[in-house]
C-alpha cells in the first residue's frame, strides 16, 4: 500500500516537472521581452503608484483605485511587487507571469487528479492548458497579469472545494471562500466560478446523484452574492471610466450576432489556432448567413452533448464551462472596441479540453487496435509537439510592439488598433515617417477615433508644427473629452507657447484621473510658478516629490521655497537635488542664493564657482556671485563678474545697476 502511494506520487511529480518543462519551452523566451505599448504604460510603465513599489499609500490606493477601468487590488499589488523587487526590467516582469502560470497549470492537474482519480486524462488537460497558444496572450502580455493571478486562485478554489467535499468542515468552507473572493480581487472573471462549481457537483463529484438538489444551491448562496456584488463593482467601473460600448454604437442584435459568431471563432482557434492577432476588431453588422452557421455549429454541438449526458455526463461540464465562463466576456455588456480576444479563453477553454480529452479516453475503449496505449501517447505527444511549436512562434510575436503589431496587421491590414500601436513603437524609435504613415491609414479606417488623432498630433509635434499639433489635439478631445493622455500632450504644448491657464487646465483634467502623476504634478507646478502662485506651486510639488523622489522635482521645489522666503526648507531640497544630480548648475546657483541669503557668503561662493564650471555663460550665476563678492568687500572680483554677465547678456539690467555702484 505505501508503495503504491510512493509509486503515485513520483508519477504525479514526473508530470509536474514535464508540465514545467513544455511551459519553460514556450515562455522561457519571455525574458528578453520588452514591454508594450498597449496598456502595459497603464498598468505599469507609467503607473507612478506602481512604478514605487509597495508604500503604505500605493497599498491604499490598490484597494480604492478604479484605475484602469477595474476593481483588482491584488493585481495592482502584484505588479507593484514586482517593481519593488525588480525595477522596470520587463523580462522579470515577464517571468513573474510565467512562475503563476506554470503554478496554474500545476493545481490544474492536481485538480482534475484528485477529482477523477485519473493521472493522464489529468495530466493531458494540464498540458493543453500549459501550452496552447489560445494562452499566450494572457501569459506574455504584462498587462493581464490579472488572468494569469485570477486563474491562479480560480484553481486555488476548486481544489479547496473538492477538499471540503471530502471532508465538510466549516474551515474547509471558510477556505474556499477566501480562495475565491482573493481571486475576484485580481479578475472579477470568477463570478461565473459557483455556476462551474455546481457542474462539478454533477461531474466529476456525482454529488447530484446523491444529495438534494437544494442543499448543494443554497451551499453556494454565499458564493453567487458575492458573485453578484463583485460584478455590479465591475459594471461601475468600467462605466465610469468611459469603457462601455453605447447601445448606438452596438445595437443590441449586432452585440448578440457577435456573441454567437465568437462561440464559434473560439471553437474554431482552440482546434486550430491559426490568426491568432491583437486586437480583434469588432466587425459591426455580421452578414446573416455567417451568423446563421455559426448558430447551427453551437446549436448542433448543444444537442450532440445533451443527447449523451446520462452516459457522458462529462460533454455537458465541458460544454457548459466553455458557454458558461464565456458569458460575461462575450460581448453582450461590451466593452472597448474588440469583438474577441484570446485571454478570454484562458479559462474558459479547459471546458473544451475536457470533452477532448475525456472524449478521446472513452473513444479509445471501442478501437479495436493493438498496443492501444502507444498508439494514444505518440499521437498525444505528436500534437503536444504541433501545439509546442505554434505556441513558441505566437509567444515570439509578443518581443516588443512593433514585431506584434506588425504580425497583426499582416493577419488584418484593416486593424485599427494595430495601426495605432504600431505607428506609436516607430515614434519611440523616432521613426516619425513610419509612424504617421499608419496614423493616417488609420485615419481612414475611422475618422472619429480619438487616440489616430492624438497619435498624429504627436507625430506633428515631433516634426515641429506645433500649431497642427494643437489643433489635433483638441479635435481628440472633442470626440473623447476624458482622454487623459491628450489633456497632457496639449497641456505641455500650451505651457510652451506661455498659455499658463490654459495649461493649467488641462493638467488639472489629468489630475482628476491620474492624481499620482509626478511630471503632471511637476509641470504644473511650473506654470503655477510662472503665474507667481508660488504657495500652489509648493503643494504640488510636494506631492510630486513625495510620488517620486526626482532630481528634477527636488530643484523646482527648492527654487519655489527660495521664493517664498522659506531659506532653511530650500537649502534642504536644494542640496537633495544635487545629491542625485551633481552637474546641475542651475541648483548650484539657487543653492548659492540661499546660502548668501542666510550670510554663508563662502559656502555661497563655492557653488556659484561650481555652477560656472559645469555652465560658463550662465548669466545669474555671473551676477550672483558679484554680488557677493561686492558684499565680502571684493569689489574687482565684482566688477569681474558683473562686466562678464552683460558681456553675455546686455540686457542684464540687475548687472549694469551693480556695476554703475562699483565704478562710481
Amino acid at each position: 500500500m505505501i508503495e503504491d502511494r510512493i509509486l503515485q506520487y513520483r508519477r504525479e511529480i514526473l508530470v509536474c516537472v514535464i508540465l514545467a518543462i513544455m511551459a519553460i519551452l514556450v515562455f522561457g523566451q519571455m525574458s528578453h521581452h520588452k514591454f508594450i505599448n498597449f496598456d502595459d504604460e497603464t498598468y505599469v510603465t507609467d503607473n507612478g503608484r506602481v512604478r514605487q513599489g509597495l508604500t503604505p499609500k500605493n497599498i491604499a490606493w490598490a484597494f480604492t483605485t478604479h484605475h484602469a477601468n477595474f476593481w483588482h487590488p491584488l493585481t495592482w499589488l502584484s505588479h507593484m511587487t514586482d517593481c519593488q523587487f525588480f525595477g522596470m526590467k520587463a523580462g522579470t516582469h515577464h517571468m513573474t507571469a510565467l512562475v503563476f502560470h506554470i503554478a496554474s497549470t500545476f493545481l490544474l492537474f492536481l485538480l482534475f487528479r484528485w477529482a477523477t482519480g485519473t493521472l493522464w486524462q489529468a495530466a493531458a488537460i494540464a498540458a493543453l492548458f500549459a501550452i496552447h497558444p489560445l494562452h499566450v496572450e494572457s501569459v506574455a502580455w504584462v498587462a493581464e497579469r490579472k488572468d494569469i493571478l485570477s486563474t491562479f486562485f480560480w484553481m486555488l478554489t476548486m481544489l479547496a472545494y473538492v477538499g471540503y467535499v471530502k471532508r465538510r468542515t466549516v474551515q474547509r468552507y471558510l477556505l474556499v471562500l477566501v480562495f475565491f473572493v482573493l481571486g475576484l480581487m485580481a479578475k472579477p472573471m470568477l463570478v461565473t466560478l459557483p455556476f462551474v462549481l455546481l457542474l462539478f457537483d454533477y461531474w466529476p463529484l456525482k454529488r447530484l446523484q446523491l444529495e438534494p438538489t437544494r442543499r448543494l444551491i443554497l451551499e453556494k448562496i454565499p458564493f453567487f452574492l458575492i458573485a453578484i456584488a463583485a460584478g455590479v463593482v465591475a459594471y461601475i467601473a468600467q462605466k465610469s471610466g468611459g469603457a462601455l460600448g453605447s447601445l448606438e454604437k452596438y445595437p443590441f442584435d449586432v452585440r448578440i450576432a457577435n456573441a454567437i459568431v465568437s462561440y464559434a471563432d473560439y471553437i474554431g482557434k482552440t482546434l486550430w489556432p491559426a490568426g491568432l492577432a491583437i486586437p480583434y476588431p469588432h466587425p459591426g453588422k455580421i452578414p446573416f448567413l455567417h451568423v446563421a452557421a455559426a448558430l447551427a455549429v453551437l446549436t448542433g454541438i448543444s444537442v450532440f452533448v445533451f443527447r449523451r449526458v446520462s452516459k457522458y455526463p462529462y460533454l455537458a461540464v465541458g460544454w457548459l464551462w466553455f458557454v458558461g465562463t464565456l458569458l460575461p466576456v462575450i460581448g453582450l455588456v461590451q466593452v472597448g472596441y474588440h469583438a474577441m480576444a484570446d485571454r478570454y479563453t484562458y479559462i474558459s477553454i479547459i471546458g473544451l479540453f475536457i470533452i477532448i480529452v475525456w472524449g478521446v479516453a472513452d473513444l479509445s475503449e471501442k478501437w479495436n487496435v493493438k498496443n492501444k496505449k502507444t498508439v494514444l501517447a505518440v499521437a498525444a505527444g505528436s500534437l503536444f509537439i504541433i501545439l509546442l511549436a505554434v505556441a513558441w512562434v505566437q509567444t515570439g510575436y509578443w518581443k516588443n510592439s512593433e514585431t506584434l503589431f506588425t504580425h497583426s496587421l499582416s493577419l488584418n491590414p484593416k486593424n485599427l488598433a494595430a495601426h495605432n500601436n504600431l505607428g506609436t513603437a516607430l515614434l519611440e524609435r523616432k521613426d516619425i515617417k513610419g509612424g504617421k504613415a499608419h496614423f493616417l491609414a488609420a485615419l481612414k479606417l475611422d475618422p472619429k477615433n480619438p487616440i489616430t488623432h492624438h497619435n498624429l498630433a504627436l507625430s506633428l509635434s515631433r516634426q515641429g508644427k506645433e500649431k497642427e499639433a494643437m489643433a489635433l489635439y483638441l479635435k481628440a478631445l472633442k470626440f473623447n473629452p476624458r482622454q487623459i493622455q491628450t489633456h497632457q500632450k496639449l497641456a505641455d504644448a500650451l505651457l510652451a507657447q506661455g498659455d499658463l491657464a490654459g495649461a493649467v487646465k488641462h493638467y488639472q483634467e489629468v489630475l482628476k484621473v491620474q492624481p499620482y502623476d509626478t511630471e503632471v504634478r511637476n509641470n504644473i507646478g511650473n506654470a503655477l510658478m510662472r503665474q507667481g502662485k508660488v504657495a500652489e506651486a509648493i503643494r504640488h510639488y510636494s506631492e510630486a516629490l513625495r510620488l517620486k523622489p526626482d532630481y528634477s522635482v527636488q530643484y523646482n521645489l527648492g527654487s519655489a521655497l527660495l521664493e517664498s522666503g522659506k531659506v532653511d526648507d530650500a537649502i534642504t531640497h536644494l542640496a537633495e537635488s544635487l545629491m542625485l544630480k551633481p552637474d546641475n548648475a542651475l541648483a548650484h546657483n539657487n543653492l548659492a542664493n540661499a546660502l548668501a541669503r542666510k550670510g554663508e557668503r563662502d559656502e555661497a561662493l563655492i557653488h556659484y564657482q561650481e555652477a560656472l564650471r559645469i555652465k560658463p555663460d550662465l548669466v545669474d550665476a555671473h551676477c550672483n556671485m558679484g554680488i557677493v563678492l561686492k558684499q565680502q568687500g571684493k569689489n574687482k572680483e565684482a566688477i569681474e563678474q558683473f562686466s562678464e554677465a552683460l558681456r553675455l547678456d546686455p540686457k542684464s539690467e540687475k548687472s549694469r545697476q551693480n556695476l554703475k555702484l562699483l565704478q562710481k
